[in-house]
């Protein structure tokens, strides 16, 4: 089943859904899931638009759905890029299956597989994959992406610093480092995250704790180590004049924690208190100004290539070519979605067209250009999108 992409409707954002075919009405479907919960659920669990239930008989190899009514408001689009209703429904029904208790990577399933079926806008899209709201201002960290950072240091060029040559010191580009993030165990089984494999596994380094901010990766050693990560940016940020802020309320800030719920809890004292995280989990930041931006990876004819979270189609092609959103017809271009098949062709809803992946239909027919000034090219990537289109061999 591949990807389609909406028609053309005044005022309604454009959506990508995932279907047997293109149709311009919505439809009935259901997500199938696994044993998901350490004990299962005695009834049904529901938040919103979000209802789990046990299928039967319960020794099927997936024995819950959620299953959505071509009424659903899951097919109710407006002119706004996310629903925040919806995506706030989303999180508290996850929140709730949390309580219910799950297994080692449960609640990872269920959200991955809820975002492969929906239909989403395409900054949703970002959004139940990757926890990213660009409007909030924070993304999940989780592993498999990369972790740029990008430092500051600190210029002195005029100790004295009189009249305007105190604008000569201050901060300036220094260099770029990324971090490889991997999950690794705890004692209860469940994935915790950490920036590199090698120091995720040394257990013997206790780090002292600073009061200013971390210097690197070594600053978060100790109490880090948590079952999920996320990047908080500030509404303010010092100026690059000054020495800069002591603290999480102007600078871009991690916070780590064992639970969704948690997470959840710090982002927003971090949004309602200006900067602080309330004593939700565990948070810091590193100095200098620095600024934290996540990566995926996607193949590029054929070529493993990391690009921030948020690249588009049309930012990979951009490096080739130029092609307006009235172009009407895109290059010789295939686009594959890699697709979390948890219990290969135990059902027909999720048997791919190519092992592990399925088309995003971007060419031909299927070209679309919107209203607002978008075209099917401004999808975002996905972790593991594979990207093919022709180029000439000019030394031929």
């Amino acid at each position: 089943m591949p990807y389609y992409f909406s028609d053309n409707a005044q005022n309604v954002e454009p959506f990508v859904y995932f279907a047997n075919q293109p149709t311009a009405t919505p439809f009935a479907f259901e997500v199938l899931l696994p044993q998901v919960f350490v004990t299962p659920p005695t009834g049904p669990i529901t938040e919103g638009p979000f209802t789990l239930e046990a299928r039967t008989p319960a020794s099927i190899p997936l024995p819950f759905r959620v299953a959505f009514a071509s009424t659903s408001a899951v097919w109710t689009f407006n002119d706004k890029a996310a629903r925040a209703g919806l995506q706030q429904s989303f999180i508290a029904f996850l929140i709730k299956l949390e309580a219910a208790g799950l297994v080692p990577g449960g609640l990872q399933t269920v959200r991955l597989a809820l975002a492969q079926r929906l239909p989403l806008t395409f900054t949703e899209t970002l959004f139940y994959r990757y926890g990213f709201d660009g409007a909030a201002g924070y993304a999940d960290l989780t592993p498999g992406m990369r972790l740029r950072a990008d430092f500051q240091g600190y210029q002195l060029a005029d100790p004295t610093g009189a009249g305007t040559n105190q604008y000569l010191n201050g901060y300036t580009g220094s260099e770029s480092v990324t971090f490889d993030l991997v999950g690794l165990p705890d004692a209860q089984g469940f994935a915790t995250v950490v920036l590199d494999a090698f120091l995720g596994r040394i257990g013997t380094t206790v780090v002292a704790p600073n009061q200013g901010g971390g210097g690197g990766m070594i600053d978060l050693q100790t109490g880090f180590r948590r079952r999920y990560l996320r990047a908080l940016y500030p509404t303010t940020m010092e100026s690059a004049d000054k020495k800069g802020f002591v603290g999480t309320q102007k600078n871009v800030t991690l916070v780590a924690a064992d639970s969704l719920a948690v997470i959840e809890a710090a982002t927003r004292s971090y949004r309602e208190t200006n900067g602080n995280t309330g004593g939700n989990g565990v948070s810091t930041y590193l100095r200098g100004r620095t600024v934290l931006v996540p990566q995926v990876q996607v193949y590029v004819r054929g070529a493993p290539t990391y690009v921030p979270l948020g690249t588009t189609l049309r930012h990979l092609l951009d490096t080739s070519t130029f092609i307006p959103p009235l172009a009407q017809q895109v290059p010789n271009l295939n686009c594959q979605r890699w697709l979390m098949d948890y219990n290969p062709y135990s059902d027909t809803a999720l048997q791919l067209v190519f092992p592990g992946f399925t088309p995003l239909n971007v060419w031909g027919s299927n070209y679309r250009v919107y209203w607002n000034g978008a075209d099917v090219l401004d999808l975002p990537l996905a972790k593991g999108d594979a990207l093919t289109f022709s180029v000439p061999d000019i030394l031929s």
